[in-house]
Parts: C-alpha cells; structure tokens; sequence
C-alpha cells in the first residue's frame, strides 16, 4: 500500500488516500477504513507516469480523465506496476496462443512499444 493524496473533485482541498497494486488490479482505497473505492483491472492502464511529486494513470478509452495523486512513492508505484503488466504481457505473448498469430504477434509488439517493453 502506498500513502497518497488526491484532489477532491471541485474543491482545492487534498484528502489522503491509499494506492493499492495487486497482480490483476490497481486499487483505490479509504485510508482509514481500508475499505476499496474504486478498482482498476491492470489490462486497462493504458499509460502511467511518476514525476518526484506525483503519480498518474492513464487509462485510455476505459475512462474519460486520469488518475493523478500526490506521493513521494511514485516511482516505485511505477516500478510495481510496470513489472505486472510484463508479466501480463508475457503471459499473452508467450502463452497458449502465443504470438505465432500475425494479429497476437503485432498486438503484442505494439503494446510492448506503447509501454515500454
């Protein structure tokens, strides 16, 4: 889990969060009840990015704006995730269908690209 914070949507004021990244999924949840706010499945991040302050999802056509946090944990938010969506990809590229198929073998050169594998 990392610490974050978020803005509240309309207002300048910032509320701490909790930044959870499992092998499937991206989770967003209450820091004091730990309950889960909101779920991103990890085949839906489409770009993500840390700068010292900050960190950012991208979740492409599954969502209208980007997740953005305040954290001094970026880049190791970054790290994590990156090393998940390898294995997703390695998992679909080199798995039963592997990338043997022209369509499976260009989809996974291209994401491979996109994210920077």
């Amino acid at each position: 889990m990392f610490s974050v914070q978020e803005k509240m949507k309309g207002k300048n004021k910032l509320v701490p969060r909790l930044l959870g990244v499992t092998k499937d999924s991206v989770l967003r949840l209450d820091e004091k009840t730990k309950e889960i706010l909101k779920t991103w499945p990890l085949t839906t991040v489409r770009r993500w990015g840390a700068s010292p302050n900050t960190f950012t999802l991208d979740f492409g056509d599954y969502s209208d704006q980007y997740y953005s946090v305040q954290t001094t944990e970026g880049e190791q938010i970054l790290q994590l995730i990156a090393g998940y969506i390898d294995i997703i990809l390695k998992k679909v590229c080199d798995g039963p269908l592997g990338c043997g198929d022209k369509y499976l073998r260009g989809h996974c050169n291209l994401v491979r690209k996109v994210v920077g594998f």
